[in-house]
């Protein structure tokens, strides 16, 4: 029955789709390309706010509740709260009007590139074995996932590390939209409260590592291992 109606799904224009997903791939690429905390915060919450639009559209066009209701669960949670709790984690640390200095915008579109070349080479095998409701939304997904993987390994500072966390999530949301059609609220809500504690736990590592140490870049942290 899941097959089938995926299936039927796909087929079907589904309006603003293409848009949103437009919307959501830009601002992956840009949080990636940011210098400033700020503006990646703000990118993050634009990127939220896309993904909510894209989960209110499939569930108009399936008619499931529940997907709207997802659609309003992420937008509280990574619209609102995380953001405001990872800018307020910001201006106490004093960071707020930073930025990467020693963050190279040629290097990381090498980097995408090839990341968006990888995911497409990627993509028909896993088109070939499952349902999918549409290939260019698994595509999207991937691309959120290696390339939060690669802020979170080779971004210096902390705050892009966690940046990276959260594009991560924001990938595996696009892929389960496209695998799944969504999952349910209930492990939507697990996710999301996961991500909420790991916020909150960076956010204070945040402040005392940049009281103790005056810097957040995680090269010079790694001098002071024994």
């Amino acid at each position: 029955m899941f097959e089938n109606s995926l299936h039927n799904l796909s087929h079907v224009a589904i309006p603003g789709w293409d848009l949103g997903l437009v919307a959501a791939a830009l601002t992956t690429v840009l949080i990636c390309l940011a210098k400033k905390y700020r503006n990646m915060t703000l990118l993050l919450i634009i990127q939220a706010c896309c993904l909510s639009a894209l989960t209110f559209f499939l569930g108009l066009a399936s008619g499931e509740a529940h997907l709207l209701l997802a659609g309003l669960a992420n937008l509280a949670f990574k619209g609102a709260v995380i953001p405001y709790l990872l800018w307020a984690s910001l201006r106490k640390a004093g960071l707020d009007r930073r930025k990467d200095e020693r963050f190279s915008v040629l290097a990381a579109g090498v980097w995408i590139g090839a990341i968006a070349l990888l995911t497409v080479f990627l993509t028909p095998p896993l088109l070939a074995a499952a349902p999918v409701l549409s290939g260019r939304t698994l595509q999207c997904g991937l691309a959120g996932i290696f390339l939060g993987l690669w802020m979170m390994i080779f971004r210096n500072f902390l705050y892009s590390q966690v940046a990276g966390l959260l594009l991560m999530e924001n990938g595996l949301y696009l892929v389960a939209l496209a695998l799944t059609s969504g999952m349910p609220v209930l492990i939507e809500l697990g996710i999301m409260f996961d991500l909420f504690v790991a916020v909150v736990v960076v956010g204070i590592l945040l402040e005392r590592v940049r009281r103790l140490f005056e810097t957040t870049a995680i090269d010079q942290l790694k001098q002071l291992r024994g």
